[in-house]
């Protein structure tokens, strides 16, 4: 997701220069950002669904479809990655912030 932000750093800088909000290329950011978190979570719950009869043998007490147990996967990994594309880690910024920040 850092990198989809910084590959777009010359275009949110061209939106800086004629007078882009920094709330809208925020928002912006965190968009593309979803938008790939969610591609990949439904990409591999989906590679689950497809495995769930070599699951079947490896786990006990739970179906190897229950859409309770993919439901609650589903939204940690979309909770985590919403907030690491709108927060960042004290490594790396966040994307939107870069996007915010970008002055040229």
């Amino acid at each position: 997701m850092s990198y989809a932000g910084a590959e777009r750093t010359r275009e949110i800088g061209a939106r800086v220069a004629l007078g882009a909000e920094p709330r809208n290329l925020r928002l912006m950011v965190l968009r593309q950002g979803l938008r790939l978190s969610l591609g990949g979570v439904g990409l591999g719950l989906a590679g689950a669904f497809g495995l769930a009869r070599l699951l079947r043998s490896l786990i006990y007490d739970v179906s190897a479809t229950d859409l309770l147990t993919f439901g609650y996967l589903f939204s940690i990994l979309d909770s985590r990655s919403s907030i690491k594309c709108s927060v960042g880690s004290s490594v790396t910024p966040a994307p939107s912030d870069g996007a915010a920040s970008t002055t040229s």
